[in-house]
């Protein structure tokens, strides 16, 4: 039974795989500037999303969308457009959050929950349209 789970949601595992790998890039990076470098939260936010999302991109592609059928520069395209939509978001959030007084690593996590469900149907909807 969860072999067949597997399969029949193999694309939204691996999409949530892909996304551990970059999301951890992203905290990382987003983190350590913060931290070290004692950035505001919008700018850290903003350098560890773009890291992630160079990772994501070939990840998404080769792993879970494996679309290697249209061309790379018009996927890469949509594919910037997606994440400059969620990047605003996600910095809006995260000023938002913790403007309120919520500490950074919580509003990390919470914002990264909103960003990974956006960034899956504009993926799947728009960048490499995929076909239930």
């Amino acid at each position: 039974m969860i072999g067949e789970l597997l399969t029949k949601y193999k694309r939204v595992v691996t999409f949530g795989l892909v996304g551990c790998i970059n999301t951890l890039v992203d905290f990382l990076i987003a983190t350590g500037v913060h931290t070290l470098l004692l950035w505001s939260p919008g700018v850290s936010q903003t350098v560890g999303y773009c890291c992630g999302i160079v990772c994501s991109f070939l990840l998404n592609r080769k792993y879970t969308f494996r679309d290697g059928e249209r061309r790379l520069w018009g996927q890469l395209i949509l594919f910037i457009a997606v994440n400059l939509f969620t990047l605003g978001l996600s910095v809006l959030s995260i000023e938002l959050l913790t403007g309120t007084g919520l500490p950074w690593i919580p509003s990390k996590i919470l914002v990264t929950g909103l960003v990974m469900v956006c960034n899956y149907f504009g993926y799947k909807l728009i960048v490499f349209r995929v076909r239930s």
